[in-house]
C-alpha cells in the first residue's frame, strides 16, 4: 500500500508563490537586456534557397527570437540562376556579411542548399566572433 503524504495549506502556498515567480517575471528581469531564453527562440528549418529564398533568409537570420537550424532545397548548387542584375545578390550576400571576398571564384548567379548553409553558418559565426 502507498503511503500519502499530506502538506498543509502554508507550505503549498510558499511553493505555489516561488512557482509563479518563476513563470509571471518578464523574461528580461531573468535573463538581463536583450537575452532571449532558449524556449522563446524558434527553431526553424528553412526550405527554398533560390535566389528569393536567400534574399528572405537575409531578412530572417539577423532577427534574435528565431534561429535557423537547417536549410532545404531539391538543388544542391548551381551558378545558373536568373538574379534581377549582374552580380546582385552576390553583392547583397557580401554585403550582409561583411565579407567582400564571399564568392569571388563564382562565375555565375549561385544558390541553392549549399549556398544557404554556408550563408547560415557564416552569419552565425560573424554573431560569435562578435565582443559583448
Amino acid at each position: 500500500m502507498v503511503q500519502q503524504t499530506y502538506i498543509n495549506r502554508r507550505t503549498f502556498m510558499k511553493s505555489g508563490a516561488i512557482a509563479a515567480t518563476f513563470n509571471i517575471v518578464p523574461r528580461h528581469v531573468l535573463g538581463g537586456p536583450g537575452h532571449l531564453l532558449s524556449s522563446i527562440r524558434l527553431n526553424i528549418c528553412f526550405i527554398g534557397t533560390g535566389t528569393q529564398g536567400l534574399r528572405i533568409l537575409m531578412n530572417i537570420l539577423p532577427r534574435k527570437e528565431i534561429y535557423v537550424s537547417s536549410v532545404c532545397d531539391a538543388n544542391r548548387d548551381s551558378q545558373d540562376y536568373v538574379e534581377w542584375y549582374k552580380n546582385e545578390l552576390r553583392d547583397k550576400i557580401r554585403l550582409f556579411l561583411g565579407y567582400p571576398e564571399w564568392g569571388k571564384k563564382d562565375i555565375g548567379c549561385r544558390a541553392g542548399r549549399e549556398v544557404g548553409r554556408q550563408l547560415v553558418d557564416a552569419f552565425y559565426s560573424m554573431l560569435a566572433e562578435r565582443p559583448v
